[in-house]
């Protein structure tokens, strides 16, 4: 194997140029040609680490192996994310640490070859981005999203063909009973129909054609799970067929695949709260309307928020109460006395309306009356609430309250899924805590 002095790429015995950057290989020459360190020009550069072995084998592909391989890629990704976590980049000698960290990356994804079962190890893609002018490097980790698919659609491919040589149709299968065959029997009151009434003789189901499916009219037994899901409703035969071989119809497979897409949202935004919790979590800097500080980066930025503070509001109750005396006509005297209670109490009041920005270091907040700078470092609490969060800090006897953060929509991502939320309380508490632990 021949590596390239210019990129680093190895190449077969042989090879004249390099097949990555096109540059003449000494090596084939009879030259040196043990591994070289590539000379990286000043400026960006982007390089892309794959597995050299392309093999796959589709005769193993089934959902269980899909899965499976899944997981050791995901693995791998999380082991050399790790990798490039715990590895220092020598500044005095980039190029070397740079080479050492490919060298780790490129085997760890060539020992994909003995893991993987059915897929290729060419999934996982590792794109190391290299600017030596600063110098400074990126690495991003992907999964060749339309290989991916294409696996996918083999194994549904696969399913379809397997259903279509072993899965009885509903006729040969009650789908009540699943025990015996239906057999068709006449109706009187609808003529040309006859043959297209379907029953069945062990569980005394009748299916009656209707339009382009049939309705399952009666049974006798009422407490069947069947009759409870389906009695009364008009299925397609494709439906009944899948019933009858322990499937479930189009409306109860789309309610099934909402709940399913419920509860995999909450999973997501769990973990993702959890992410932003521990200050894993990396923003798209959006346009603020205030100045920043050196090294300092707008994180979010949330209009239309409401400044709420407690307020000391005294009331007054009381009352008079005494006899009066009427000396003459136009003359009377009332006796009595006034008793008057007076206390005060806090209550939140609305102080201005305006803008608040989270960046890395500050959360700003910027009214027609009011502004407020708060560090960061000298927040003591949150509390979070469904439309917007109190903080308390230092120096500050009153709580801020800062309301309908609710009302802007962010778009998080995890577990490679995109949901778009509201910047409830429990968002932004999680955002704070995550850019107050990187302080």
């Amino acid at each position: 194997m021949v590596y390239c002095r210019e990129c680093g790429e190895l190449n077969r015995d042989g090879a004249n140029y390099c097949l990555k950057c096109g540059s003449p290989l000494r090596g084939s020459e009879g030259e040196d040609t043990r591994p070289q360190p590539a000379r990286m020009k000043a400026g960006p550069r982007t390089i892309t680490l794959t597995a050299s072995d392309d093999t796959e084998n589709l005769g193993r592909l089934t959902p269980e192996i899909l899965r499976m391989d899944n997981e050791t890629l995901m693995k791998c990704n999380d082991e050399i994310k790790e990798l490039v976590k715990k590895r220092r980049i020598r500044r005095g000698d980039f190029e070397g640490s740079m080479e050492e960290l490919m060298a780790e990356i490129r085997s760890r994804l060539e020992a994909l070859s003995g893991e993987l079962r059915a897929l290729s190890p060419q999934l996982l893609r590792v794109t190391v981005e290299i600017d030596r002018s600063k110098p400074d490097v990126k690495i991003t980790t992907s999964l060749d999203k339309d290989r991916m698919e294409g696996y996918l659609e083999k194994i549904k491919s696969r399913q379809l063909s397997d259903q279509s040589l072993t899965t009885p149709s509903w006729r040969d299968l009650c789908p009540v009973c699943r025990e015996a065959p239906l057999t068709p029997f006449p109706k009187r009151r609808v003529p040309g129909r006859s043959k297209r009434n379907m029953r069945c003789s062990n569980c005394g189901a009748v299916f009656i054609y209707k339009g382009n499916g049939y309705l399952l009219s009666r049974v006798s037994d009422k407490n069947t799970r069947a009759w409870r899901l389906y009695g009364g409703k008009t299925l397609t035969e494709e439906e009944w067929t899948r019933i009858a071989n322990g499937g479930v119809s189009n409306e109860l497979q789309r309610e099934i695949q909402r709940k399913r897409d419920i509860e995999e949202r909450r999973r997501d935004i769990e973990g993702w709260l959890k992410s932003a919790a521990e200050g894993n979590v990396t923003f798209r800097e959006p346009q603020t309307p205030i100045i920043l500080r050196k090294n300092e980066r707008a994180v979010l930025v949330l209009h239309n928020i409401d400044l709420y503070e407690p307020r000391a509001v005294r009331r007054t109750a009381g009352g008079y109460g005494g006899p009066t005396i009427r000396v003459s006509k136009n003359l009377s005297f009332r006796m009595g006395a006034l008793n008057a209670i007076s206390e005060s109490r806090d209550e939140l009041r609305r102080i201005d309306t305006g803008t608040l920005t989270l960046t890395t270091r500050r959360m700003i907040f910027t009214g027609t009356k009011r502004t407020t700078n708060i560090d960061l470092r000298k927040v003591l609490a949150i509390q979070p609430y469904t439309n917007g969060i109190a903080v308390q800090r230092e120096n500050k006897k009153r709580t801020e309250h800062f309301l309908n953060t609710e009302k802007t929509l962010l778009n998080i991502t995890h577990s490679g899924r995109t949901h778009t939320v509201p910047a409830d309380g429990a968002v932004m508490k999680a955002v704070i805590e995550g850019l107050i632990r990187k302080l």
